[in-house]
């Protein structure tokens, strides 16, 4: 059994953007922080994990959540990577790290690639194996 939490205590927010993308990428780094999932089986966590990743969509509400601004009006989002994460983490690898040391902390910026910039400095997914 493994416990999938979000952790974006460390990110930076700051609610005076003026692009409205930008606005709602820093209320979303907020918004889900603390957000967690239990996965019961192996399966259970890869399927999260291709959801978190982008590579999975979800027809299942409990994997989204709204906001809503005036400057982006009222938005559905994944409880995954914002956007279309272009980096690339292997589920296997990180599988065999969370077996062999309990747990693993994997940076936001490891879902995208370089050329997406780093808006989510301080910002990781934790998976342990409970």
């Amino acid at each position: 059994m493994y416990k999938v939490t979000f952790n974006t205590k460390n990110f930076e927010s700051r609610r005076n953007r003026r692009d409205w993308e930008d606005l709602l990428r820093n209320d979303f780094a907020v918004a889900i922080n603390g957000k967690e999932f239990t996965c019961e089986t192996d399966e259970d966590l890869e399927n999260r994990f291709g959801i978190i990743a982008g590579h999975e969509t979800s027809i299942d509400d409990n994997d989204y959540f709204y906001l809503e601004d005036e400057k982006y009006n009222k938005q559905r989002l994944m409880y995954g990577m914002y956007g279309i994460p272009q980096g690339y983490v292997s589920f296997d690898k990180t599988l065999n790290t969370i077996k062999a040391k309990g747990k693993i902390e994997i940076p936001f910026s490891s879902f995208y690639d370089i050329r997406q910039g780093n808006f989510f400095k301080g910002c990781y997914i934790e998976i342990k194996k409970l």
